[in-house]
């Protein structure tokens, strides 16, 4: 079993931040995710990052796993399903993947939030053969092909307009209420796009095909009636929420779900820390998941080596 100084579990702005300022620091750094980004790959236009004039959230993702890797940081692309600690005192932790198992002398948890799932039939088996949960990263694959767009908010609109701007001849938008909720520059947009149709108290029921997607089934809300639409592509952008089953036998939770921490990231256990969305704090920005990274980063040099973090600026 391989062993690190510390294991980041999930690499978007904070899992990502905590790896380069534990790996910097000469820390033995593991992180584990099943993708990298998370939240931020759903962000098609980024202009409040501090010193990036603008970008999308792929890109500025990229830069943070670069820079993670410049300094030595082992990312791996592996699913997490099980983590535990193998020696008391916070002094050792093994995490279990789909594929291997690993031990490591602390644990930052920043996995932030999964997106919500239809949850039926047909969607797990079509999961990355049609069905996909991030519009930034898919939308250029449906130039010219006919889509539908799943949710009701900002995330659904934005996804729906581009994927218009992008190419798609037909993007459907189906929600569930009379109307869908948005600012009104955006519900202007959308209203003014020819190619989105507006499909108003209505669901997913199924999704069907032979290799890939070729027909939904929806279902009026308010009749219960039935119809089918013939698509290449679904979108599903409903949102997103904390899942922290994973390490709840371990640290403290809140009603909903998220891990509570102190001001300096430090959990309810010993040895394990963790940083952005996946915490009970306030305002779920990357730059504030990066802050809060980089904090949970400098707790575990402090955890693994029992010195403090120095301050290695220069004036």
């Amino acid at each position: 079993m391989e062993q690190f100084d510390t294991i980041i579990i999930g690499a978007g702005a904070a899992g990502l931040a905590a790896a380069i300022y534990t790996a910097r620091k000469k820390l033995s750094t593991l992180v584990l995710s099943a993708s990298a980004g998370g939240q931020a790959n759903m962000i098609a236009h980024i202009e409040n990052y501090p010193g990036v004039p603008a970008s999308t959230g792929p890109d500025l993702i990229n830069n943070f796993l670069g820079q993670a890797q410049t300094f030595g940081a082992d990312i791996r692309f592996e699913t997490v399903s099980a983590i535990e600690e193998t020696e008391k005192g916070g002094k050792k932790f093994k995490v279990k993947t789909d594929s291997a198992e690993y031990e490591g002398k602390s644990l930052i948890l920043a996995f932030g939030k999964t997106p919500i799932k239809l949850n039926i039939p047909g969607e797990k088996e079509f999961t990355g053969k049609g069905v996909t949960y991030c519009a930034t990263c898919d939308a250029p694959l449906y130039k010219n092909k006919k889509v539908a767009v799943f949710g009701s908010g900002a995330h659904a609109i934005e996804a729906a307009l581009l994927l218009s701007r992008v190419g798609a001849s037909e993007v459907n938008l189906v929600f569930k209420g009379d109307k869908i909720a948005g600012e009104a520059e955006s519900l202007a947009k959308l209203a003014a796009d020819k190619k989105i149709k507006q499909i108003a108290n209505s669901w997913a029921m199924e999704i069907k095909g032979e290799t890939v997607v070729r027909e939904v089934i929806l279902e009026n809300q308010k009749t219960k009636q039935k119809s089918s639409l013939q698509i290449n592509g679904i979108f599903v952008e409903a949102g997103a929420v904390t899942d922290t089953k994973l390490a709840q036998h371990l640290v403290k939770v809140d009603k909903q779900g998220q891990i509570i921490v102190d001001i300096n990231t430090k959990t309810s256990h010993l040895g394990i820390f963790a940083a952005g969305d996946v915490t009970q704090l306030p305002y779920k920005q990357l730059v504030i998941s990066a802050g809060e990274g980089a904090k949970a980063g400098l707790e575990a040099y402090k955890h693994v080596t029992g010195s403090a973090a120095i301050i290695d600026w220069k004036h």
